[in-house]
């Protein structure tokens, strides 16, 4: 699966970029931007691009029913961080609101969960989930709100 952390203490969003097929692995990245807020998110490839398009309101570069929401697998998760708050999107699409000053998702959500109880940064608590879930794995990405200007939108961070 992969590790999803966001933070609004730390304007702040992490994630591994291993990606698993049964045996296989590989890398790719699970971030992206749009106008305010960072966005991540975990479960099948088509599921999370379907959601990048969905959260982005490109669906003009899709067939004609990409705009309505799409159907996304059950182990389909997202969250999105911005100055205004923190959320939680399932594959209903639906905004949960985080009061958590953190959220973190995927397999590795309980070793980046309590690194981040204990005064770790996202950074560090990502690393420490891909050190020990097998599922998330180097190398890592960590963006900040405070960039936003700086990275292409609507696009996977790379």
């Amino acid at each position: 699966m992969t590790t999803i952390i966001a933070s609004k203490t730390e304007g702040a969003m992490a994630a591994d970029m291993q990606c698993s097929y049964g045996e296989l692995k590989h890398t790719a990245p699970k971030l992206f931007c749009w106008v305010d807020a960072l966005y991540g998110a975990s479960g099948a490839t088509e599921d999370c691009e379907l959601f990048r398009v969905w959260a982005c309101g490109l669906e003009a570069l899709y067939p004609k029913d990409a705009k309505q929401k799409p159907a996304l697998g059950e182990d389909f998760a997202a969250l999105c961080v911005c100055v205004d708050g923190l959320w939680r999107y399932g594959g209903k699409l639906v905004a949960i609101t985080i009061e958590e000053p953190f959220w973190c998702i995927g397999s590795g959500r309980e070793f980046a969960t309590g690194a981040l109880h204990m005064g770790a940064t996202v950074q560090e608590a990502i690393c420490l989930a891909a050190k020990l879930d097998v599922f998330t794995g180097e190398p890592v990405q960590v963006f900040h709100l405070a960039d936003l200007e700086k990275l292409p939108h609507g696009e996977w961070l790379r």
